[in-house]
């Protein structure tokens, strides 16, 4: 009898083993079909994979956050925070979820959250020049020129032909009248093929 009792025993661990297997292979499956499909801008296929995946591993972190870049594409900021909001409860150490948070607060004009988040993402990983950059764009809407201007510097610090930064390091000097600086941002930022406004060269005369 112990003999029956310890092979249904070795049994179920088995099928528990194999069941769990299956499960991971098909949501390693989805969320590999969901990045390609995020990749070319198929957001909507984006997200079904990943709510498919949540459906297979609730506790999934990853699908979480990709689900909310997906909606970010689609611009349903509300959606995508609520997505930030879970990935960072199952790993609250990921500096991309924080960052990609505080995105989607900007675009909600929650500029203070916003500030908050990329912070956030910056004490967790120090080199993330994206969020030094996205810090700096908030700062600047708060019209908070000076410390936005700081945060550039860093980005640009840590990449130094980071052409986004140094023109928006001149979009913050232009708001602090230094018009040399501005003008020295943006031609840098041109010389490394940014795309800048003939207007904002014409605001630094």
């Amino acid at each position: 009898m112990k003999k029956r009792v310890l092979i249904s025993l070795l049994m179920i661990v088995c099928f528990h083993a194999f069941t769990s297997a299956q499960i991971k292979s098909k949501a390693n499956k989805l969320f590999d079909r969901a990045i390609a499909k995020y990749e070319i801008g198929n957001y909507k296929g984006a997200i079904d994979d990943c709510t498919e995946i949540i459906k297979l591993k609730p506790k999934e972190a990853s699908a979480f956050g990709l689900r909310g870049d997906a909606k970010c594409g689609l611009e349903n900021w509300k959606g995508a925070i609520a997505d930030y909001n879970k990935a960072i409860k199952l790993k609250p150490d990921i500096p991309v979820a924080y960052n990609n948070r505080g995105n989607a607060k900007g675009r909600l004009k929650d500029y203070e959250g916003a500030v908050a988040d990329f912070t956030e993402a910056i004490k967790l990983d120090s080199s993330y020049a994206e969020a030094y950059n996205n810090r700096g764009n908030t700062k600047s809407r708060l019209a908070n020129y000076l410390e936005a201007i700081v945060d550039y510097s860093e980005a640009i610090r840590l990449i130094p032909n980071y052409a986004e930064a140094f023109s928006n390091r001149g979009i913050a000097h232009l708001g602090i009248y230094m018009k040399q600086r501005a003008l020295e941002d943006f031609t840098k930022a041109k010389e490394l093929g940014y795309e800048v406004p003939q207007a904002l060269f014409d605001m630094c005369r």
